[in-house]
């Protein structure tokens, strides 16, 4: 009878054993997973982190738009300080997309190459202090370009 008693505990023994490499194994597991989600961002959350921070040239390409007329007319500024703040957004737009220019190359690479070349154009519309409809034009152009380049996805 001993021997019988022997092969049952030993039995036990190995379940046991398992039951907690399983656990031991599950908990390590969950532990990895949690620690490498909140590392690593997903796709669809860093263009939307792309998009947000797009935003920003956006909002002053808007306020560009705005301020720009009140600023100059028939090729001379008449207002000084709207004037410098077209500088301004100009300078917070061109900074912002050369801050997120590689993204918007992986993204969307002509799209990227269109943004560029129309804040360009849009800097020397504003030096030549070109007219209102113009500088306006280009802004709008330079602003569905980003949106162009941001959604493609």
């Amino acid at each position: 009878m001993s021997l019988y008693r022997e092969a049952r505990q030993g039995r036990r023994w190995v379940l046991a054993a398992l039951g907690v490499g399983l656990v031991v194994g599950l908990l390590a597991g969950f532990a990895c997973g949690r620690a490498s989600s909140d590392s690593s961002p997903s796709l669809e959350r860093a263009i939307a982190d792309l998009r947000s921070r797009s935003g920003t040239a956006s909002d002053a390409l808007e306020l560009l738009s705005i301020e720009y007329p009140q600023a100059v007319r028939d090729g001379r500024v008449v207002a000084a300080t709207e004037y410098s703040a077209v500088e301004r957004d100009l300078a917070t737009a061109r900074s912002t997309i050369a801050d997120i220019r590689l993204e918007l190359e992986l993204l969307a690479p002509t799209d990227a190459e269109s943004v560029a070349e129309r804040l360009e154009g849009l800097a020397a519309l504003v030096r030549r202090r070109a007219a209102a409809a113009t500088v306006i034009r280009e802004a709008q152009a330079a602003t569905e370009a980003l949106r162009r380049a941001t959604r493609a996805s």
